[in-house]
């Protein structure tokens, strides 16, 4: 059963002891990027069907939907007018007219819920993808002779304090508001100049303002609490002296060649000698005692052995301005956690498309108390599942999350987090493809940075010396995010509010072969070990791990009872915590419902699919509940 509202969360990403309200100046708008949104039936069906239910031609109606839904609804208005906006945020009024011909003339008028702003209506799509404000009135009205889509745009604001520094405009506090078209959680304010206080580094936001709430890096994301304004407090920590380095100094920067001073924590200036500092050289901090360290958001490079032997070095605070650093410039060092802090906008690719919405939703579930029921797997679970149906079929007793993302993401990340931010009664539904990453191997890639690159605090919940390849994936990440952002505010609408790609795909008969065979040894020789010990401790907590197999064709070739047999057993063994709830064989499809590869699935199929799963996972509850 859903936990009450008022529970309260210890997780780090979900700003629970944020309060309602707040005050503050120089109030300012999102910011808004111009780019293509191809949002057609791409919502619930539930919300449309029970929308259109209350539209009429003809005089005024009020939409049958409830405050607190907090999904984005799609409203029948008339013949042509298709009404985008979240029952959660607003209450609106319709009423049509008919006009000349085919023409009818649509009134809106929107009435903005408690503290919620209203930004204005834009046609075709949201201003936060690039739409131009139609009207800021209220009262709004239009005469259309063909199917013409209507957004609601309205934000919730965010009020900083300095704390201690200033704002850009001088004073203590500065107010943003954040679009929450699509996104329940919004990101916080990147590193951009807002805030300054000479000689201190902005590490972290945080709800109190001595840093003993709840912290948040910049730009990842902050649960609302379903409140249209929460305060958030910047955390500055001194930089050291410039006595504390020795330096290598050309025309134009500084790079740190050697550290000389005595603290243990280090935050490393912004600028030595007036003059920025930009990199930290080989060996610079080799054999130190330093157990923490802050970089700059000046510099652009760390060395290879900048930190190598630094046997106390446990914390490592950074902003994705570093473009070059790699596991080499630790050798010998082992890093367990890793801060990274937003200084450019939001990666435009994976993160936009992919992984923000599904993030959002989880941590909106969480602070508000849903039991969840978050799918995992590659992008066999991204094109794999209709979470709508799931939902109804647990007639809304849980949350869906469908954080489907990419074959070569590793598990572990995921799990590792998911551990810290569900409790009892939650539920994880794992879905891997054959592959060593979705099974949980100890490895990042540049795929797992470019899927998290709007919520770097998921970082704050992974163990990074378990992994290998963190920071030299990071490198390659960081190349393509320089060149590719988009504002944080942007969405892509073919992925869905749960997480599912509803985006239209029609089959293109791909080559199926499977390699299941591959990784029994594995299993049974502890390749998964890391992951395993986090699912213990998942199950340990009351979380629920059910394992169901990704969708194969029948006509696939490289598996067969024989070496499914094998595979489970293997797989059993392994995470004996975990309980398949699904026989391989009924999660076959047919091979016109694959769309593009292996595992990716056309709407049918991943409809067709869904329905195994629902029968599977329903057994399974009605099994636990006696």
């Amino acid at each position: 059963m859903k936990k009450i509202l008022s529970f309260i969360m210890l997780f780090a990403v979900c700003l629970t002891a944020a309060s309602c309200g707040g005050t503050g100046s120089d109030i300012t708008s999102g910011s808004n990027t111009d780019t293509s949104d191809v949002f057609s039936d791409t919502l619930t069906t539930k919300q449309t069907e029970q929308s259109a239910q209350t539209t009429t031609t003809g005089g005024s109606v009020s939409p049958d939907v409830e405050y607190g839904e907090n999904d984005v609804t799609v409203l029948d208005v008339g013949k042509y007018v298709k009404l985008v906006y979240n029952p959660a945020y607003c209450h609106i009024t319709t009423s049509v007219e008919k006009g000349v011909g085919s023409r009818e003339t649509v009134t809106l008028e929107v009435q903005m819920k408690d503290g919620y702003i209203f930004d204005g209506w834009s046609l075709e799509k949201a201003m936060d993808n690039g739409a131009s404000r139609a009207s800021r009135a209220e009262k709004y009205t239009l005469t259309v002779s063909n199917e013409t889509m209507v957004w609601t745009n309205y934000s919730v604001s965010l009020v900083y304090h300095a704390n201690g520094g200033e704002t850009k405009n001088g004073s203590d506090t500065y107010t943003q508001n954040f679009s929450a078209v699509w996104y329940k959680c919004p990101s916080t304010l990147r590193e951009n100049g807002y805030f300054t206080r000479e000689g201190y580094t902005l590490v972290e936001y945080n709800t109190k303002a001595d840093g003993s709430g709840t912290p948040v890096s910049l730009g990842s994301r902050v649960a609302m609490n379903e409140c249209p304004s929460i305060d958030l407090y910047c955390i500055w920590e001194k930089q050291n002296d410039e006595s504390d380095f020795e330096v290598t100094v050309d025309a134009s920067a500084v790079t740190i060649s050697k550290y000389i001073g005595s603290s243990e924590n280090v935050v490393i200036p912004d600028s030595i000698k007036g003059k920025p500092v930009i990199g930290i050289n080989n060996g610079a901090f080799s054999g130190t005692n330093v157990e923490r360290v802050v970089l700059s958001k000046n510099v652009k490079y760390v060395a290879p052995n900048a930190f190598s032997n630094c046997n106390k070095l446990e914390t490592f605070v950074m902003f994705d301005s570093l473009m070059e650093i790699s596991d080499s410039s630790f050798e010998g060092t082992s890093v367990k956690n890793l801060r990274v802090n937003a200084a450019l906008d939001m990666y435009d690719s994976w993160t936009t498309s992919w992984s923000n919405s599904k993030l959002d939703r989880l941590i909106w579930a969480k602070s508000n108390g849903a039991d969840v029921v978050a799918i995992y797997g590659g992008s066999g679970a991204y094109y794999g599942f209709d979470c709508e149906a799931i939902d109804k079929a647990l007639e809304g007793k849980y949350e869906i999350v469908n954080l489907g993302s990419n074959a070569n993401v590793s598990a572990s990340i995921y799990f590792e987090y998911l551990s810290s931010v569900m409790d009892e009664g939650d539920i994880v539904l794992w879905t891997p493809e054959a592959g060593d990453y979705v099974l949980g191997i100890e490895k990042f890639s540049q795929r797992a940075w470019e899927f998290n690159a709007g919520h770097y605090d998921i970082l704050r919940n992974i163990d990074i010396s378990e992994y290998e390849g963190v920071f030299s994936s990071y490198s390659s990440y960081a190349a393509s995010h320089a060149s590719a952002q988009r504002s944080f505010e942007a969405f892509d609408s073919n992925t869905n509010m749960y997480g599912d790609c509803v985006s239209e795909r029609e089959t293109r008969n791909p080559y199926c072969s499977y390699s299941y065979k591959s990784y029994v040894n594995s299993l049974e020789n502890g390749t998964y070990s890391y992951i395993a010990g986090i699912i213990k401790d998942m199950s340990g907590k009351g979380i629920r791990i059910y394992y169901t197999y990704a969708a194969m064709s029948k006509d696939g070739t490289g598996f067969d009872d024989a070496i499914m047999a094998d595979y489970e057993s293997a797989l059993l063994k392994a995470f004996p915590e975990v309980t398949v709830i699904s026989e391989y064989k009924d999660c076959l499809v047919d091979n016109d419902q694959i769309y593009d590869s292996v595992w990716h699935l056309t709407l049918d199929g991943a409809k067709a699919r869904t329905e195994v799963v629902i029968h599977d996972l329903v057994a399974q509850l009605e099994k636990e509940e006696g």
